[in-house]
């Protein structure tokens, strides 16, 4: 009868560190969720990555793209140009 407490017992520790310890499988699973969370950011990123390698390319070579910029961001213009600004909506209120 003690022997089967005992194995009983011991069996409930080895089950209890099968599951609950720290290469259990509750850990087993967190760390899963874990490294399939930093997959999708690495995706995200190389995604990320590869847009901002494109720009820098256009940047580097397309003369156009760049004359689009600073005439967009920069509100530049080239030499005997003329800019004609109005009033929006917002202005007239």
């Amino acid at each position: 009868m003690k022997l089967k407490i005992v194995i009983g017992l011991l069996l409930a520790v080895i089950l209890g560190f099968t599951v609950f310890g720290d290469r259990g499988l509750v850990s087993l699973i967190r760390m899963k969720r874990h490294k399939e969370a930093l997959v999708r950011e690495k995706n995200k990123l190389e995604t990320k990555n590869q847009k901002l390698r494109s720009e820098i390319d256009r940047l580097e070579d397309d003369y156009l793209y760049i004359e689009r910029l600073a005439r967009e961001e920069l509100g530049m213009v080239k030499p005997h140009e003329f800019v004609f600004q109005f009033p929006s909506s917002r202005d007239k209120q």
